[in-house]
């Protein structure tokens, strides 16, 4: 079974290099980044069973926390994690001997986690009303989808704007289309971790999740997003005319 680790550290550069070096451990998933005051609020958005943190960096209350927490030196940070999981490993009662099979069961590989670099994340919030928020989000959904992506797009302002704009019912459950999926919550799990991009309509918050956030003062043209994605718009749709 894998371990669930959120990456806390003081700067965003420094988390996202903690990230790198954890996910090179072996069973272990990388389910969010943040800085040290951000913790608590991380941790009601992401299952973690244990806290990976740079040496020094001070968490809030860490005392009461009800998961592990693990100080690591910047540069070698997978090497006492890997020390670590195999001191807990060794803690752990062995195994009852199971009984002899008469055909030995086929062992299915497990696909290794992506790490977290590899997934796009982008949240879009607007700063007031009436910016286009969803309008955005939902552009940049179908701008990823269109080039054969799985994208994950998150209703975290819970209003069911994004299921409208993209022609379903509003409800409290996922739905898809195309290569959109939408989720009417805030939330990591394996499953969502193996979209190829998640996007979050934050509404007129930036949501403590893992994520770039764009904040809106005014409407994103459809241009503008894709530069916000990466993405040659006029090459996009030069390709989609020779389809």
């Amino acid at each position: 079974m894998h371990t669930n680790v959120l990456c806390v550290a003081p700067q965003e550069a420094q988390a996202a290099a903690l990230s790198d070096a954890v996910t090179a451990v072996p069973e272990v998933l990388v389910v969010g980044i943040c800085d040290p005051q951000k913790t608590w609020q991380m941790l009601k958005f992401v299952d973690a069973n244990l806290i990976v943190t740079l040496e020094g960096a001070e968490i809030p209350d860490v005392e009461k926390l009800s998961i592990p927490v693990l100080p690591v030196p910047e540069k070698e940070a997978a090497e006492v994690l890997t020390a670590y999981l195999q001191a807990q490993a060794a803690k752990q009662p062995p195994a009852k001997q199971a009984a002899p099979a008469t055909a030995a069961p086929v062992a299915t590989p497990r696909l290794p986690f992506a790490p977290l670099r590899r997934q796009l994340r982008l949240g879009f919030y607007g700063t007031r009303g009436g910016v286009g928020t969803t309008t955005a989000v939902v552009t940049a959904a179908k701008l990823l989808a269109t080039q054969g992506k799985r994208v994950a797009l998150f209703d975290a302002a819970q209003r069911g704007d994004p299921y409208l704009l993209l022609d379903l019912t509003p409800s409290d459950q996922p739905a898809t289309t195309g290569n959109i999926t939408v989720y009417p919550d805030l939330a990591l799990d394996d499953a969502r971790v193996s979209y190829d991009a998640i996007i979050v309509d934050g509404g007129r918050e930036r949501r403590a999740f893992p994520a770039r956030w764009i904040a809106m003062d005014k409407p994103l043209s459809e241009a503008a997003v894709a530069k916000l994605l990466g993405i040659d718009l006029a090459l996009l749709t030069q390709e989609q005319a020779q389809c």
